[in-house]
């Protein structure tokens, strides 16, 4: 059930032109700049991955990297303002889809029972 549930936010969010390995890195960023060693572990990729997946959204223009004042050798990332809108399209794209869902099942409180999982699958 969850596999098909997190199919459908794949497509939803490739409609908008992010993966969800790219929309999980993109909360990630938005939420705090994490070091690379923890989005990799967050991400459960490899470093050089996660490497060539900010990289690609440098690119893009959608994350930025900035030299951290207090030491010069790390770099953090931030959400350009084409990022945040993004993030916010493909969020707010998500949420319909899954009101969608609650609204065919005929229960609203479906997004509730959802939302009760954040604390558990945060502390997995």
């Amino acid at each position: 059930m969850i596999v098909r549930l997190s199919k459908v936010l794949e497509i939803v969010l490739a409609d908008v032109g992010l993966t969800m390995n790219q929309f999980r890195l993109l909360t990630l960023v938005q939420q705090r700049s994490p070091s690379p060693a923890e989005l990799s572990a967050r991400l459960v990729m490899k470093a050089p991955n996660v490497s060539a997946m900010t990289k690609a959204l440098v690119d893009r223009g959608l994350v930025a990297r900035t030299q951290q004042a207090d030491d010069g050798r790390r770099r953090d990332l931030l959400l350009t303002p084409a990022g945040e809108a993004l993030l916010g399209a493909a969020h707010e794209r998500c949420a319909v889809a899954l009101r969608g869902l609650a609204a065919q099942t005929g229960d609203e409180r479906l997004i509730a029972h959802l939302a009760r999982w954040l604390p558990s699958l945060d502390a997995a």
